[in-house]
């Protein structure tokens, strides 16, 4: 059983703290993963005691959901897990020796879908986020929504009516495609010599961002889905990756290491406006929009290695919002409460 001994630490701009303890498990991320390292599975974190200092952050966040599903990483391995920002809850989630990572929320908040090599090659599971035993992980309903064993199926987002969208090479060749949460067959969403990856769907579900290396460079592309018209939306001389649609559809986030090191972007749905948010020297990776499309969670070394950080949409005031002793990647934050 993995435990880590960190501090979750709130940072108003002015100075303030807000801290206290908590303990960790762990967990990977990047381009792409290999089935991996056998680790001892992981379990529920201790809840930590919360000492606020910074009222108009608390004030501002508290029209938000509470949980934020994260992966994090140590010497043994990766953890899935839930963590409640209020309460300072970790709970672990499908326990399992194996590598597991990338945990994204179906649109009504039922759902977990994410990326696991527990069956020897990369399939995407799905599983509720309920807790009838906390101490024994979040199991319910744990399922194979891929079971394609002689393809890898990685980077699983959500279309706005429950069906998963992800990578996968059951084609040959990694392309998007759109799995059923329920009965139906996976149907292909791109298919083209130069590998696809990284899909977000908008919430009208109309175009799909995607990073694709059809091109010179890495670069989000956007696809019409209704036309098949496929357009560069970066065209950028660096790697331009993990594109996600604002709430409203308005805007894309995306990280791009065009400027020397890995920033988090966002432009227009068209491509227009590109701005770099972070622009600091660490690296800021992974970054995901609030449901209300206020604030964006992002990944930084600013301030050690993995730690989680929350910016306003416009990309001041950043705060470091979560040491948690080990290194941490993919924040998504819960869609509703």
């Amino acid at each position: 059983m993995r435990q880590k001994r960190g501090v979750i630490r709130f940072l108003a701009p002015a100075g303030a703290v807000l801290s206290f303890a908590a303990c960790a498990g762990s967990v990977p991320a990047g381009d792409p993963p290999t089935p991996a390292a056998i680790s001892p599975p992981p379990t529920q974190v201790p809840q930590a005691e919360t000492v606020s200092e910074d009222p108009a952050l608390a004030d501002a966040l508290d029209a938000l959901p509470e949980r934020i599903v994260l992966t994090l990483h140590d010497a043994n391995g990766d953890d899935l897990t839930l963590w409640n920002r209020v309460t300072g809850e970790f709970t672990s989630l499908a326990p399992s020796p194996f590598n597991e990572s990338h945990a994204t929320w179906s649109p009504d908040g039922e759902w977990l879908a994410f990326q696991t090599d527990r069956d020897g090659d990369w399939e995407i599971y799905v599983v509720r986020p309920t807790c009838e035993e906390p101490s024994l992980g979040c199991n319910d309903e744990l399922r194979n929504l891929t079971n394609s064993p002689d393809a890898n199926d990685m980077y699983p987002n959500w279309s706005a009516d429950g069906q998963v969208v992800h990578m996968s090479t059951r084609g040959g060749n990694p392309d998007i495609w759109l799995t059923p949460l329920d009965e139906g067959d996976a149907v292909p969403l791109t298919d083209h010599p130069g590998p696809d990856w990284h899909p977000n769907l908008s919430p009208e579900g109309d175009a799909l961002a995607l990073r694709s290396d059809r091109g010179a460079n890495p670069e989000i592309w956007g696809i019409d889905l209704e036309s098949g018209q496929a357009q560069n939306l970066t065209d950028s001389p660096g790697t331009d990756r993990y594109p996600g649609y604002s709430p409203d559809g308005s805007r894309i986030l995306f990280v791009s290491n065009r400027d020397g090191d890995e920033e988090i972007y966002v432009m227009d749905a068209g491509g227009g406006n590109q701005t770099n948010l972070t622009d600091n020297p660490a690296e800021d990776r992974q970054g995901s929009w609030s449901p209300d499309g206020r604030y964006i969670l992002f990944v930084s070394d600013r301030a050690g290695e993995g730690d989680l950080f929350l910016m306003d949409a416009q990309g001041s005031e950043a705060v470091l919002l979560l040491d948690a002793g080990v290194p941490l990647d993919w924040p998504f934050w819960s869609p509703v409460e």
